[in-house]
């Protein structure tokens, strides 16, 4: 039984498939008739029909207080007698066995915890072997998944790539959290989602849960039960939430967001391997991002380069042939006008001559701009007076805006002592 035991272990990916195999000897060692053997949290039973349930229910206790003290139980009603073993593996309870037979021998318990030592290694060599091969194909998993979102022309189906293959690659669900810089809350980049299921929940606080600790912290962390952790949040436990994996998601080495992957199930219980995978991908996550950036900025350069050349050279044209006409100025500014808004994809325009302490409005594209206007007040007047262009992002909250000028009205036409102070004074 022992060499079809081993041999089992070494053929089979899954340890734990071979777990009835060792109930199987104890029952032989024992002369048993139900056999229940508990190792990694699971309960397996012997193979053939169950116990009574008062019989059954026997087991489970010794099996518990096995689980409790280390230690081995012999316990005898009539006929039938139970035994219980602890299964240990490096110093350490792995599990425990119990069988209900007929033998109710001393030395049959000796033979017994003899086996139940044999099993216990044996299982725990095979374990860490298939857990190091699980390892070993998630790193290459995680190198595909690596290069097809390199791949990716564009950045947001890149990142999405990356993230929702390793959310796969871990056997649970993940994605991606960007720091939000002016609410301080950690929301979802929605196309960077895993395509499990994965609900939208509400934003988290920084602190707030695994990925608000990782946020916090900048550093990655793994939960492998995540029901007891102290910073568990009940929304999470209520989902089923076992086992989680975290990494910080930097920029310049600053943090900008959390990358995480989570599992529903006890028998995907992340390692410090996957931690170390997933804090790969954020490192690349992050590295991709700056040079998505730097990509995004370059191109809007030479965008705004070629368009300002395309602009200069379509007025240098313009101008060679209005300036060979014989229109009449307010007629060539008028064109020169349309033309420039065209080219500048704009609505309204105008063009104003400096007249004494004053500019007027001599070519107008659209509505409500303002015949005349003293030097210095709004774009018009202003950029008259200092004589030198200017471009304004926010026009309500510039100094050319019409509110900041108090008291100083151009209707009528008519200048107020007020605003040729003003004028004075700038």
């Amino acid at each position: 039984m022992l060499r079809r035991f081993t041999v089992e272990l070494a053929r089979s990916p899954d340890p734990q498939a071979c777990l009835p195999l060792a109930l199987e000897g104890a029952l032989a060692l024992c002369a048993g008739r139900w056999a229940l053997l508990c190792v990694d949290g699971g309960v397996v039973r012997s193979p053939g029909a169950d116990a009574p349930p008062e019989l059954h229910a026997w087991l489970e206790r010794v099996l518990g207080a096995v689980l409790a003290d280390a230690q081995g139980k012999l316990e005898g009603v009539g006929e039938l007698t139970a035994l219980g073993v602890p299964l240990c593996a490096d110093g350490r309870v792995v599990g425990a066995l119990a069988v209900l037979g007929t033998d109710a021998r001393p030395t049959t318990l000796a033979r017994l915890e003899e086996w139940a030592q044999v099993v216990a290694a044996l299982y725990t060599r095979a374990t860490a072997h298939a857990s190091a091969q699980v390892t070993a194909q998630r790193r290459r998993n995680a190198q595909a998944v690596t290069a097809r979102a390199l791949s990716q022309p564009d950045p947001d189906e890149a990142l999405r790539a990356l993230v929702s293959g390793h959310a796969e690659i871990f056997g649970g669900r993940g994605g991606i959290r960007f720091l939000n810089a002016d609410t301080g809350l950690l929301e979802w980049n929605a196309d960077a989602l895993s395509a499990k299921d994965n609900p939208l929940e509400p934003a988290l606080r920084i602190g707030e849960g695994v990925i608000g600790w990782v946020a916090e912290r900048g550093e990655g962390v793994l939960v492998t039960d995540y029901p007891t952790w102290p910073g568990a949040l009940a929304l999470y436990v209520d989902q089923g939430i076992k086992s989680v994996i975290a990494a910080p998601l930097k920029r310049a080495g600053a943090v900008i967001g959390v990358v995480f992957a989570e599992s529903l199930s006890d028998a995907h219980a992340y390692t410090t391997a996957d931690l170390e995978i997933l804090e790969h991908a954020a490192t690349l996550a992050g590295t991709m991002l700056e040079q998505v950036e730097a990509r995004v900025h370059s191109e809007a350069a030479r965008r705004e380069a070629e368009r300002g050349r395309a602009m200069l050279e379509a007025i240098h044209e313009a101008n060679v042939a209005l300036l060979g006409s014989e229109a009449d100025l307010q007629t060539l500014l008028q064109r020169l006008l349309e033309r420039s808004v065209g080219l500048l994809d704009a609505d309204i325009g105008g063009v104003y001559m400096v007249e004494g302490d004053e500019v007027a409005l001599k070519a107008t594209l659209g509505d409500d701009l303002l015949p005349r206007a003293p030097l210095g007040y709004g774009v018009s007047g202003g950029v008259a007076m200092r004589g030198a262009a200017v471009v304004l992002e926010d026009y309500a909250a510039s100094p050319y805006h019409d509110d900041a000028h108090p008291g100083v009205s151009w209707r009528g036409h008519q200048r107020a002592p007020e605003r040729q102070h003003w004028v004075h004074r700038h």
